[in-house]
């Protein structure tokens, strides 16, 4: 077929003019008139044959064009057409969703179906299959690593600028509220994400993927990469928070001699204000440099100015570590926000957090700027807890005290952070302080740190070694909220199981609070004694079977609270009546106190806690309440504080030991073992934060170390053998009794102010120089006469029921003899001028001195006492009442109720579970009246009296006070009477200190002597004229009265 060639118009003209001219024949042209006829002349056939084949050829070309055309203008209006289609198309697929993700989309759909086919159609071999598939994935993990970076530093970007506490609490951000929420649910969904392997279940599912997300390192440990370890038992954390690092090992060293309190220390002549270094530019306004928040380690990204020294580093972010934001203010100072119990805006005592970059010989100042109760043991001596990693690997020194220029006040300038509520009375504890050495990486903390990864390394070590593991036995009793073990230890002697049942049982549990870290050390030192070879722990698992919760919130201490669990509430305010969702630990602890309390007699619970207010450690107890309480049991009550005392003189102090139950008590763990399970020995033991201080047997106050709380577990123990040897031996248990009644005595003298502090010295002196005066005897007011040591002493009433009638005679001239003797050496008093009132003094004087004379008698007269005589003692000197003074709490959530009981709850839950309690009840009783049969031993001759009680007499009854309620306003008059009585026995005490310190002094006794020499010269020379009167006082001789008037 050919090619049919296209000739161009122009070309055509062109050529017939050329034929025209050699023709020299007119042609009529393409422009004329079609009508006209162009004349022929030779060869016109030929030229009319060409002229045919051109216009032939030319309509072609036309027809080929046309056709072209209406092919362009189709294929346009198609393109057209499908464009509008597609476009439909893709905004039906596109409603709702972003073109980049849609294309994304469809991109790896379409390279994963063609990847399909070619795979199918060539068949790639396997190991370059697996080459690709690994290549793939590692670019998926960085996209992945990529985005989460990102992510980070938008978390980290709105930490560092978070709105300020009152705008979260109170959900008012403004009129982007809704924005300010969801940006809240990204940081929040975010925080999951990162923390999402420290979970109990983000654990489980690590442990699937095997070594990608965790690397066993033996005995079921797993490390993570930033190496925090986990267990099968924890440590686990919440959703949302975790740690960026491990757990902060320290060695246990502890400074040689004592840890004196700050007012003993010499006070540091340098502070911030006064010392001179090279950095010569003032500090202008603040920088934020640690916002616990962020999710990136590190510190914060901040300039410093030239001239200034660089910033510290501060880190909280490891296992119950608690700073939330440290703020540098000054060149050296910086202000540090705490934080709050999770998912609470209270509770902010316990801190923990390590520095570095610090400069050596430079004094630094620490502001804790949101501290929330009112008074602390930072105002009485306490110091700061202080670790340095230097120090412990060259000189193996552990936590010591540190600082100086120590307040603890009220902070009135909430403008200086933002994170502060203007409405909440914060408090601000300061210090200063200096760090050793250079490159250092230090820890500060409120007391000695105790975290869940050491009480599991420590029950590890107890369980491995070959002897203790044969006196314990360990198990897991429940697990806590987000998932870590509550341990249950039981230690016993359990090769002889015949004798497993006829065992008391005694019951310990600890850590309730998670910042009372001190408790934890007192449980250790409990742990390692009763488990050990020691033959007092060796007879303590003969006769008892230990159950021990060491740990009753795991939660709070693994994410650093100070009170609270995880479902923000205190625990020991929960005891009452447990959920078992809310607070698992405490509802299991209880479930098995009662399953124990069904197999064995249960005779004492104590949990260990820690006191934030008070030096010493002291034992809460339970007295009962609505009725005077019995004077045996009063006594068998406060037998077991009295035996640690005596254990632990230097540390324990039976004097701050209170026994009265409050009422924002009754859901605590004491009272509630007291009242609902029947255990007659429920105390609460609480070891100071601080140390010891105004115990008699101690010379200078100290801080207390670890060793210290050790210490107080095994005195624990001492205590309870000797408490089992007095039950089981009545002479041991009276001859307690008695020296307990001593003491109690003594108390209750020394606070009415009849015997001095240094009772014992000055008794002794006293009878010393009246060793001539033997049956001397005295007696008071109720007819009760006290003998000397000499005269067969006896307590003996007016009734006669004990001791000679023969001895009852006074001897008054002994009396008066041993008046004068004292009169003479404590009357400092000024001379009067009228004899009257000389006359008065002088009786007044004689009242006191024998009423002191009466009770040092006594107390010389006590050692063949018999019980009896105990309680009667008790009874008459109205003790009990003395004892139920209240005492404050040492907690800012001491109004905090327990969670209410459901609607259709009761106390004693189902019915066997009532008639249980019935029966508890009465085991209770008898248990109560067979203690009351031990302390009295026997010795009641009558039977008992049934004591009537008055009925009950409203006061307030036909009494108004204009609309005002009586009883308010005569309770405010009662308080205050009761507050210018203490601050007058305060007054009181402090000036006999004073008077006995200056007594002590040598020159000031040579001065006091000379001066009464001349005074006495100069009352001779005025009234030498003057006569004394000749009758004589009433109880003196003539000569003693005359002497005493001339003076």
């Amino acid at each position: 077929m050919k090619d049919e060639t296209v000739i161009p118009a122009d070309e055509i003209g062109r050529g017939e003019e050329q034929r025209k001219r050699r023709s020299n024949s007119p042609v009529v042209s393409n422009s004329e008139d079609s009508s006209s006829v162009a004349l022929s002349t030779e060869g016109a056939p030929k030229g009319k044959e060409r002229d045919r084949k051109f216009e032939i050829v030319v309509g072609d070309n036309l027809k080929k064009e046309d056709e072209r055309n209406s092919r362009k203008r189709s294929e346009i209006s198609m393109q057209d057409e499908i464009q509008q289609l597609a476009l439909k198309k893709r905004e039906i697929l596109m409603k709702g969703k972003e073109p980049g993700l849609w294309k994304e989309e469809i991109q790896k759909s379409i390279e994963r179906e063609i990847e399909r086919r070619v795979r199918d159609a060539l068949e790639t071999p396997p190991l370059e299959r697996m080459r690709r598939n690994k290549h793939r994935a590692k670019l998926r993990k960085m996209q992945m690593e990529k985005e989460f970076q990102d992510q980070q530093k938008l978390a980290d970007t709105v930490a560092t600028a978070s709105p300020t506490l009152q705008s979260l609490l109170e959900g008012t951000i403004g009129e982007g509220n809704e924005k300010e929420d969801d940006r809240d649910q990204v940081i929040a969904d975010i925080k999951r994400k990162a923390y999402h392997r420290y979970t109990r279940e983000g654990f489980k599912e690590a442990l699937k993927r095997g070594k990608l997300k965790l690397k066993k390192i033996g005995n079921g440990k797993f490390m993570d990469k930033n190496g925090v370890i986990l267990t099968a038992d924890g440590p686990f954390w919440p959703p949302e928070c975790g740690p960026l690092y491990p757990k902060q090992e320290h060695v246990s060293g502890v400074p040689e001699g004592k840890e004196l309190l700050s007012s003993d220390v010499p006070q540091e002549t340098r502070t911030v204000e006064n010392q001179k270094t090279k950095w010569f530019r003032p500090w202008e306004g603040t920088q934020v440099v640690f916002a616990s928040e962020r999710l990136s380690k590190g510190t914060v990204p901040h300039t410093t100015p030239d001239g200034c020294s660089q910033s510290i580093v501060f880190e909280s972010r490891f296992e119950s570590g608690n700073l939330r934001q440290a703020r540098r203010v000054g060149q050296f100072e910086y202000d540090l926000v705490l934080k709050t119990d999770l998912y609470t805006n209270r509770h902010t005592q316990w801190f923990y957090f390590r520095v570095q970059k610090m400069l050596p010989g430079v004094t630094y100042k620490f502001n804790i700027v949101n501290l929330l109760k009112k008074d602390s043991l930072y105002n009485h001596g306490m110091r700061p807890l202080f670790y340095s990693e230097n120090l412990a690997s060259t000189k193996g020194l552990g936590w010591h005290r540190v600082g100086h220029h120590i307040t603890y006040s009220r902070n009135y300038n909430l403008s200086r952070n933002p994170l502060l509520h203007p409405e909440i009375a914060y408090y601000t504890l300061v210090w200063q302080m200096e760090f050793p050495e250079e490159n250092d990486v230090c820890f500060l903390t409120h007391c000695y740190p105790f975290t869940f990864t050491d009480l599991c390394q420590h029950l590890d070590t107890i369980c491995s070694d070959s002897e203790r593991k044969k006196h314990i036995k360990r198990e897991v009793m429940c697990e806590s909220r987000a998932g870590n073990s509550c341990f249950l230890l039981t230690v016993s002697n359990f090769t002889d199981k015949n004798k497993q049942k006829s065992k008391k049982g005694v019951v310990v549990t600890a850590r309730v609070h998670p910042g009372e870290t001190n408790a934890s050390w007192m449980m250790k030192g409990f742990l390692d004694f009763i488990t050990s070879a020691d033959s007092v722990a060796n007879n303590l698992r003969k006769a008892f079977t230990f159950k021990i919760v060491p740990m009753l919130n795991p939660d709070g201490v693994i994410v650093g609270n100070y009170r609270c669990s995880l479902s923000a509430r205190d625990l020991n305010r929960n005891f009452r009546h447990p959920k078992k969702q809310s607070f698992p630990t405490i509802w299991h602890t209880k479930t098995m106190l009662e399953e124990f309390g069904q197999e064995t007699d249960v005779i004492a619970y104590c949990d260990l806690h820690g006191h934030s207010r008070k030096h010493n450690v002291f034992i809460y107890g339970c007295d009962q309440q609505g009725k005077e309480m019995d004077a045996a049991t009063f006594l068998c009550q406060r037998l077991f504080p009295w035996l640690i005392s005596k254990k632990a003189p230097d540390k324990f102090s039976f004097g701050g030991c209170k026994f009265q139950v409050r009422r924002c008590k009754e859901s605590t763990g004491r009272v509630v073992m007291w009242r609902q399970m029947g255990i007659t020995n429920s105390f609460t033991m609480e070891a100071t934060f601080c140390g010891s201080k105004n115990i008699q047997r101690e010379d200078n106050p100290r801080h207390f170390n670890t060793l210290d709380f050790q210490d107080m577990g095994r005195h624990f123990c001492e205590a309870l053998l000797e408490y089992h040897k007095a039950q089981e031996d009545k002479s041991l248990h009276s001859e307690f009794i008695l020296e307990l009644t001593k003491v109690i005595t003594h108390q209750v003298l020394t606070s009415r102010g009849l015997v001095p502090q240094n009772f014992n010295i000055f008794a002794k002196n006293l009878l010393a120089e009246n060793d001539d005066e033997q049956g001397t005897t005295l007696q008071n007011n109720d007819g009760r006469v006290l003998q000397n040591e000499a005269a067969s002493p006896k307590l003996v009433t007016g009734s006669g029921e004990r001791g000679d009638a023969s001895s009852r005679k006074k001897k008054n001239n002994d009396t008066s003899s041993v008046v004068s003797k004292i009169t003479s050496r404590t009357n400092s008093s000024k001379n009067h001028h009228s004899s009257k009132s000389t006359k008065l003094k002088k009786q007044q004087l004689d009242s006191k001195i024998r009423s002191k004379l009466e009770a040092l008698r006594f107390f010389d007269s006590m050692d063949s006492e018999t019980i009896q005589g105990c309680i009667n003692l008790i009874h008459d000197l109205h003790v009990m009442s003395e004892f139920a003074e209240s005492d404050t709490s040492d907690s800012d959530s001491a109004s905090e109720s327990e969670i209410p009981m459901d609607p259709g709850e009761q106390e004693g839950g189902s019915p066997g579970k009532r008639e249980k309690h019935k029966k508890k009840k009465t085991k209770t009783k008898k248990k109560a009246a067979s203690a009351q049969s031990d302390v009295m031993d026997g010795e009641r001759s009558a039977k008992p009296r049934r004591k009537k009680y008055t009925p009950h007499v409203n006061r307030y009854l036909h009494r108004s006070n204009n609309g005002i309620p009586m009883f308010s306003e005569e309770r405010t008059q009662e308080r205050a009477i009761k507050r210018l009585e203490a601050m007058r026995r305060m007054e009181r005490e402090r000036l006999e200190k004073e008077a006995h310190k200056i007594l002590q002094d040598d020159e000031y006794a040579r001065l006091i002597a000379l001066t009464r020499e001349l005074q006495k010269r100069e009352a001779e020379v005025r009234f030498k004229l003057s006569s004394p009167p000749t009758v004589p006082l009433h109880g003196f001789p003539e000569s003693t009265t005359r002497s005493a008037c001339q003076q």
